[in-house]
């Protein structure tokens, strides 16, 4: 495991992620061909891919922590830049979460589930 500098620092490699990308809302373009069942409303009506209770795309294979529907993915997928400047963003973001967030409960699979409600941010 990387410290939280060092996961931020260099280049981004889906291998060493936490898919933190995967936890951002994804706005669906009407060209986008995602089946159905990964499609959610967002708060606005707008449709979303979808998010699990544990806050990642239900699209990703928790497995392996990558793209389920890879080479369907969305367009907005498709545009995010690995080890890009948003990218760098949303990843440090997280891990200044990661150490603030309490574990609410350990789920079947032995994984924690995270309240995300009690992070706090410096």
């Amino acid at each position: 495991m990387t410290s939280s500098n060092e996961s931020t620092k260099g280049k981004a490699q889906c291998s060493t992620c936490d898919a933190v990308c995967c936890r951002l809302t994804v706005f669906l373009e009407p060209e986008d061909n995602v089946p159905a069942h990964y499609m959610a409303r967002g708060s606005q009506g707008h449709l979303v891919m979808a998010h699990g209770a544990d806050g990642w795309c239900v699209a990703m294979d928790r497995a392996q922590m990558r793209c389920g529907i890879y080479e369907n993915r969305p367009a907005a997928c498709r545009r995010f830049a690995m080890g890009g400047p948003y990218c760098n963003a949303v990843r440090a973001d997280y891990e200044k979460r990661r150490g603030k967030v309490e574990v609410a409960e350990i789920a079947a699979d032995g994984n924690p589930v995270f309240d995300e409600t009690k992070a706090t941010l410096e």
